[in-house]
């Protein structure tokens, strides 16, 4: 946690999630090993099922 900025980041093999401590939205930043089965399992544990 970053106590300037208020702000949390999570580092994983394939991405960085970031975010505002306070609820705010969560940044995800792929890293280059990412692929488009890593994104479907994230959105998949986050209960993403596309933008309305």
């Amino acid at each position: 946690m970053n106590g300037a900025f208020r702000m949390m980041e999570i580092e994983a093999e394939r991405f960085f999630l970031r975010s505002v401590i306070g609820g705010n939205p969560i940044t995800v930043i792929r890293k280059r090993a990412c692929t488009d089965a890593d994104i479907d399992e994230l959105h998949a544990l986050f209960g993403y099922e596309g933008a309305p």
